[in-house]
């Protein structure tokens, strides 16, 4: 988790808060549920692949 906040603090200094700001909310309400208490080298490419496909449901229903 602590990656992807810094990665998400920094698209707020690039003048897109409000996609950051959405990015975070993608983050904490539909990825860090899965794999967020995991450190990186311990995220398999199977569970990365879930989260695309609940990203994915999700996706079409906001569209």
């Amino acid at each position: 988790m602590v990656v992807a906040r810094e990665w998400n603090a920094g698209k707020m200094n690039t003048g897109s808060e409000k996609y950051a700001i959405e990015l975070r909310y993608m983050f904490e309400a539909d990825i860090f549920p899965y794999i967020g208490a995991l450190q990186i080298p311990e995220i398999k490419s199977l569970e990365v692949l879930e989260v695309l496909e609940v990203l994915e449901v999700l996706m079409k229903f906001k569209v």
